[in-house]
């Protein structure tokens, strides 16, 4: 796997200050929606040179001021760019000697604004030969019969036949006007732009960023229109090349045949594309891509078992995996030596889609120096934490700026700064399945695992929620879950979200509704069970409230308790956690942390005295419990209900 660039730093870019990120031969950068991840791969797209930054590069600045009327102001310089790059970009071995560099050694190149400078200077050996070590070493070019001699210099350049070799790019500098061969100095100067033709030679950089019109699967193509200008439609080119037909002969398919010839013709195409993405994405052995011949026009269809239909009413994530397999796929031979860049692959996949995906861009390294971003778990390669990048918005300072850090866990799917990316790690989807329900936290969590759990063993109840086939998600907070139900509809997952009635839960409710992540059919909030609840605390027995409380508190006043009964329990609550630091004289840093973690330690007490009430009690005694199970279960049989009528 070649590394072609070692590292980035990037200065006044978009979203980032001033920020290094180095990057292994495959690179997973990690982080939320709008957290940079875009970011990085178009400044390491800047590495080729057409590419110009514009007033939308530079930096953007958001103060507490400009916030609040949701205003974005940019700094007026352009970003500064400096790559750290493989020496394998020089090729050319004359070059190679003026500059000594050498094997496994890195390169730094600079981008100040639009003008790139190669951070090299040529190592010159005594005045007489400027260029000595493009022959011979230790030889003085200037006693050899045949030289160059620049015009009202003494300088001699080089002998006559490696100056032919060099000739082609020198004398493009010079009579473009960029440099005049007169003096040493405009000498090191045409030196130094042949080493920028040289690295913009070798360097190579292919940015797989999904455009529907370009790189999709059309229903329909006028060939007419494809032959004009083929590289309009990236997806239909691609599929000629997996067919073993270059661009150059297209054009004859469709000359002199009869509809005998297009029948034979395109059901080989359709063969071999359907054979190259069966043996690229095993979980899916039945599909086919048929492509027929009508009237000067292409018809393409996606077959399975049972029918035929065209991409468009295909689901996102087949439409782009499609195209970028079939894209991939196509270019895979072309592809050598270059960094590729992939924006969100199998953003719309299920899992078992994005971990193909996953499979392919490991193929693909093979060759290839691969950067791509992810905000998904499931495009994690946990077998190489190494790979990973998060990047993390910081936002302390009154900016919202995109910081990189490495991860601190060799399991880089427990890594706490995998939830600081994305607000989940893999250990909060291990539970995932067809139908899911998320919940703020632990407490809901154990709760409802409790309650299924002791009813169905005892048999007090008579249907449960099958958490066997049914995922039961802690999501860490309210603010969360819309996280965690974006990410799993868009993998085809079910999911009933289940809110507190607290501020933070009524928020993050309602935004989970206006930003359309979830209909409200899908979503319930504690206080349907009883408009004075709050939170999950109110729908626990009183016994087990007030034992956990004297257990866990060391409460004696049996005032104190029954206040602290009363409903909502929320307030109370955070008033005796309250205390509880007080006592303990924890610095003001520190306090947050202790409340969480008394908190978490007071919901242990409670699950478990929970458990052992569930012993010895009947339903009766946990109605507004049940009632919450009765109605997630309700939700989950119609959405299983209509499922059943799709299929």
């Amino acid at each position: 796997m070649p590394k072609i660039i070692h590292k980035i730093k990037i200065e006044d870019f978009r979203s980032f200050d001033n920020e290094t990120v180095d990057f292994n031969d495959v690179a997973c950068i990690i982080g939320p929606n709008e957290g940079g991840k875009t970011n990085l791969l178009d400044a390491v797209n800047m590495l080729m040179s057409g590419d110009e930054s514009d007033e939308n590069d530079k930096r953007i600045i958001r103060t507490s001021d400009i916030r609040k009327n949701s205003l974005k102001f940019r700094e007026g310089k352009l970003p500064k760019l400096e790559f750290e790059l493989s020496e394998q970009v020089i090729q050319d071995q004359r070059l190679r000697k003026i500059f000594q560099i050498q094997k496994n050694s890195t390169i730094t190149l600079l981008r100040d604004g639009n003008n790139f400078y190669p951070q090299l200077e040529p190592k010159l050996p005594n005045d007489n030969i400027l260029l000595g070590n493009l022959t011979e070493e230790d030889i003085e070019i200037k006693n050899e019969e045949e030289t160059i001699k620049i015009e009202g210099s003494d300088w001699t350049l080089i002998n006559k036949k490696d100056y032919e070799l060099l000739k082609t790019q020198i004398d493009q500098l010079v009579s473009s006007g960029k440099v005049e061969l007169n003096d040493e100095s405009n000498i090191i100067e045409a030196i130094k732009e042949y080493l920028q033709i040289e690295i913009d030679y070798n360097l190579n950089v292919f940015f797989w960023g999904y455009d529907k019109q370009k790189y999709g699967l059309p229903d329909i193509v006028n060939i007419q229109e494809f032959l004009k200008k083929p590289t309009d439609r990236i997806a239909v080119l691609s599929i000629f090349r997996l067919a073993r037909y270059d661009q150059e002969q297209i054009p004859g398919i469709f000359e002199n045949k009869t509809e005998t010839d297009y029948e034979n013709i395109f059901n080989e195409i359709s063969n071999k594309v359907t054979e190259e993405i069966r043996k690229a994405w095993p979980p899916n052995p039945d599909i086919e891509i048929n492509i027929t011949y009508k009237t000067d026009h292409l018809l393409i269809n996606i077959k399975e078992p049972g029918y035929s239909i065209e991409p468009k009413y295909r689901s996102e994530g087949l439409q782009w995996f499609l195209a970028f397999l079939i894209g991939i796929l196509a270019q895979a031979k072309e592809i050598k030596d270059y960094i590729v860049l992939i924006d969100e692959p199998a953003l719309h996949l299920h899992p078992g889609g994005q971990k193909a995906v996953l499979s392919l861009i490991n193929e693909l390294a093979t060759n290839n120096q691969i950067i791509y971003s992810t905000h998904s778990p499931f495009m994690v390669d946990k077998r190489f934490p190494e790979r990973v990048r998060f990047l993390i918005k910081d936002t302390k300072t009154g900016y919202s700026l995109t910081k990189a850090e490495k991860p601190t866990k060799e399991n880089i799917l427990r890594d706490p700064l995998l939830r600081q990316a994305l607000g989940y790690t893999v250990t909060d989807l291990s539970y995932l399945s067809e139908q899911n329900i998320l919940v703020e936290g632990h407490l809901e969590k154990k709760a409802l695992e409790t309650v299924v759990n002791k009813f169905i063993k005892e048999e007090k109840i008579d249907e449960t929620i099958d958490l066997n086939n049914t995922g039961l998600i802690d999501c860490s907070g309210a603010g969360e879950i819309a996280k965690h139900a974006k990410l799993y509809k868009n993998s085809g997952l079910f999911c009933i979200s289940v809110y507190d009635f607290d501020q933070p839960g009524k928020s993050a409710k309602i935004a989970n509704i206006q930003n359309k992540v979830q209909l409200e059919e899908e979503i319930i909030s504690v206080d349907q069970i009883n408009k004075s609840f709050k939170t999950m605390e109110d729908l626990l027995p009183k016994e087990v409230y007030i034992k956990s409380i004297k257990e866990y508190f060391k409460l004696k006043s049996e005032d104190k308790i029954n206040d602290t009964e009363k409903i909502p329990r929320i307030e109370k609550l955070d008033n005796l956690i309250e205390q509880r630091i007080k006592s303990k004289q924890i610095q003001v840093e520190e306090q947050k942390e202790e409340k969480r973690k008394i908190k978490r330690e007071f919901e242990d007490c409670l699950i478990k005295n929970l458990d052992d009430f569930l012993g010895k009690n009947n339903v009766d005694e946990v109605k507004d419990l049940i009632e919450l199970h009765n109605l997630i279960k309700k939700k989950i049989s119609e959405f299983l209900e209509k499922n059943k009528n799709k299929k």
